[in-house]
């Protein structure tokens, strides 16, 4: 086997010599020009180093082994990978033939400014306030972005960032959504974290063929303030203001240009498509449940070569899914009192809905069985 090794800021070869001890692989340094240069490729970084090599790494096709070594580490965490020696340990597996590459959805962006121009991205694309939070944080330090930047961006910004009219067409099929409401931020996720651990989209799926769109309107600086929190744990969709839906692409339009930043980077200005490209990467990661929970493909089936997500953790998604849902429009019914609701639940507890809005009951297959 041949692997090319792909290193980041901050990373260097001494880094790679763990994944070279007692390994019969012959080692690269850097991109390979075809994708018979190569088997695997490691990338050792952050989500910047991912993003910026997206475009060779579609055209290669070739197995890609994140090594989490950046600033912001959210699609590797996305794929259960959270330390270098969790990689090491996949790629062992991967070595010795225990497990085998599983194709991923990108996300893509297209200006309307500059329509000739694909614009892959791994994580979540926002506008709003998270593009003014990114590109506060991008200002800072690298061990300081790494140490909780974002966060420490995201805090001043809560308090005076203004909404703007923003304008959101979603394309599923046949079917088109259009609304156009004030808005803080709008995230359109492939993964479900950003921002160095928020589960911003805790329902996204890497293989679903579509983006998780999450939509916060116009809340009050305190109120908004206290929510903050509650997306590390993604509970922010219990939240009356808090939109949260699914779209195989959306058009995104304001009434100033408003920039979009994805993966931490900037992209480009509004209006502009998001849109899913299936099965565009090739990852070799864990195949165990992430610790985090979510539709991260965690049960594949093997086709062709390659792993792709299997029906009975698709129906699981789907339950979890239609479970956050309920909760949601629960919260928003005066008089129902919900235990476990954010302001009253014990850390590590578990949600508990009233009866006429938990979720239907299911069939050891995963699949929601009718009511009664």
């Amino acid at each position: 086997m041949r692997a090319a090794a792909i290193f980041g800021l901050g990373t260097s070869p001494a880094d790679l010599k763990p994944f070279q001890g007692s390994s019969p692989t012959e080692w690269l340094q850097g991109l390979p020009t075809s994708s018979s240069d190569a088997d695997a490729i490691l990338i050792f970084g952050g989500d910047g180093t991912i993003h910026r090599h997206l475009p060779a790494l579609v055209r290669l096709q070739l197995p890609v082994l994140i090594v989490p070594a950046g600033s912001g580490n959210d699609f590797a965490r996305a794929l259960n990978l959270r330390s270098m020696r969790d990689s090491l340990r996949v790629w062992r597996d991967f070595e010795s033939g225990k497990i085998q590459a599983q194709a991923i959805d990108l996300g893509v962006i297209v200006s309307s400014a500059a329509p000739e121009r694909t614009h892959y991205f791994c994580c979540v694309a926002g506008c709003g306030l998270d593009s003014a939070v990114t590109r506060s944080a991008n200002q800072m330090p690298r061990w300081l972005r790494g140490h909780g930047g974002y966060a420490l961006a995201l805090l001043p910004m809560l308090l005076k960032f203004p909404a703007f009219s923003l304008r959101l067409t979603g394309v599923n099929g046949k079917d088109h959504t259009e609304a156009e409401k004030l808005t803080l931020l709008a995230a359109f996720a492939n993964t479900q974290f950003y921002g160095d651990g928020m589960r911003i989209a805790p329902e996204a799926d890497l293989a679903d063929g579509k983006l998780d769109i999450c939509r916060i309107s116009t809340v009050n600086p305190f109120k908004l303030f206290c929510l903050f929190p509650t997306v590390y744990l993604g509970r922010h969709l219990l939240l009356p203001e808090v939109e949260y839906s699914r779209a195989e692409r959306v058009h995104v339009h304001s009434e100033t240009p408003l920039e979009i930043y994805a993966d931490g980077e900037f992209v480009c200005e509004t209006p502009a498509e998001i849109s899913v490209a299936p099965g565009a990467l090739r990852v070799i990661h864990s195949p165990r449940q992430s610790a985090e929970g979510g539709g991260t493909g965690v049960s594949p089936v093997q086709q062709g070569g390659d792993a792709r997500f299997s029906s009975s953790e698709r129906a699981r998604t789907a339950h979890r899914a239609q479970y956050s849902i309920r909760a949601r429009e629960c919260a928003a019914r005066p008089g129902i009192p919900i235990a476990g609701s954010p302001s009253s639940q014990r850390p590590g507890a578990r949600l508990q809905l009233p009866e006429s809005c938990a979720p239907p009951p299911r069939a050891e297959s995963g699949i929601p069985l009718p009511r009664a």
